[in-house]
């Protein structure tokens, strides 16, 4: 125990020997008043800098774009327009007479068709010339071509004539349905019961035609004095269908 105090002294002899050398140095002292001059740097572990945290970025909600209200639209009152006085109107001598012109007219077409109807139910549908129901009814489509009440008039006569013909092809009388027929035709060109008509009319009127000629051959006697006689029947049909063309 004295060995270890023994040496425990001569260590601190030395220790204060040599500070006490190390305060007589110049050397030592120039050191010392420098380090106690600079500003002592503490030397400090440097921690890693955090990266930053990315901020998240959020896409623009869309606003929503609300409709417009329709504004209510009122209904605007009527505005009532002063009420003018009634001017007169005083027609001129060129329409006063223009207008007694168009009445005239339209008189004298109301007579023709009037007329026409007349002769229709009297069945003077083509004769007498000037004055049958087929003569007014062209006077008044001179004036009025799209007269409605003369073309039915029209359909009206070509009507009574097909009637009338088939009751001469009935009765054998194929002449005067011929001639019958070309009347209607001449109302209504384009009646097809008349053209059929006409012919079935040319048709029978041919087989009857053929007919009484093999029949006159069949009759007729031989001659015994040089002269051809002729039955008076005969002759008298003969004449007969000369003057009515069947």
């Amino acid at each position: 125990m004295q060995r270890v105090g023994i040496g425990a002294s001569l260590i601190g002899v030395l220790l204060l020997s040599s500070l006490l050398l190390d305060q007589n140095d110049p050397d030592t002292r120039a050191e010392a008043t420098l380090s106690r001059a600079e500003p002592r740097t503490e030397h400090r572990i440097q921690q890693p800098t955090p990266e930053p945290t990315p901020t998240p970025v959020f896409a623009p909600v869309p606003k929503s774009v609300e409709e417009p209200t329709p504004t209510p639209v009122l209904a605007a009152e009527p505005q009532h327009e002063p009420e003018l006085a009634p001017s007169t109107f005083i027609p001129t001598a060129v329409d006063a007479g223009a207008d007694a012109n168009q009445q005239e007219a339209d008189a004298e077409i109301a007579r023709w068709l009037e007329k026409a109807e007349q002769r229709i139910r009297q069945d003077r549908l083509s004769f007498p010339a000037g004055e049958s129901a087929r003569d007014y009814i062209r006077k008044v489509l001179v004036r009025d071509p799209v007269n409605h009440s003369a073309r039915a008039m029209l359909e009206q006569i070509a009507d009574r004539y097909a009637e009338l013909a088939r009751k001469r092809l009935n009765s054998g009388q194929y002449g005067k349905a011929q001639r019958l027929i070309s009347h209607g035709l001449d109302a209504r060109p384009r009646r097809a019961d008349l053209k059929r008509l006409q012919r079935l009319a040319a048709r029978k009127q041919a087989a009857a035609r053929s007919t009484r000629e093999k029949t006159a051959d069949t009759q007729t006697p031989k001659p015994t004095s040089g002269k051809t006689q002729v039955p008076q029947r005969a002759a008298d049909s003969w004449i007969f269908n000369q003057e009515h063309g069947s």
